[in-house]
């Protein structure tokens, strides 16, 4: 029994326009007075605070999946760290069945099927 192929592209990347607010959280650290010590002196510890801010960045990309996922990326940094390339478009051909990575020749141009006939008729 032949199993039909469902050959997709593994990722399409689309780049979306205009700007977001995007939050960012950090953490500080506030010294506070925690008591005395025997002799009288102040005791300070250093206790964690969570700080969080907006800012206006560009809106980032959106990469939508061969399994039907869409994922939100901020910038393109983060898509090279993915593996992903947004240069590309979209992302090497996958066999949703096997899973595997599919090599698709790219069909040969007018002007390259031109050069090949004339090179076979000499």
């Amino acid at each position: 029994m032949e199993t039909q192929q469902d050959i997709r592209p593994a990722y399409e990347v689309e780049k979306l326009r205009g700007k977001r607010k995007r939050v960012y959280h950090s953490v500080r650290f506030k010294t506070v007075e925690a008591g005395f010590d025997e002799e009288g002196n102040a005791v300070t510890k250093k206790m964690p605070e969570a700080i969080q801010h907006e800012k206006e960045v560009d809106a980032g990309y959106i990469v939508y999946t061969a399994k039907g996922d869409a994922i939100h990326v901020w910038d393109r940094d983060d898509l090279i760290k993915y593996g992903i390339r947004p240069e590309d478009g979209q992302g090497p051909l996958v066999d949703m069945v096997s899973g595997e990575m599919v090599e698709v020749q790219k069909p040969l141009s007018l002007k390259e099927r031109v050069m090949l006939n004339a090179a076979r008729n000499f």
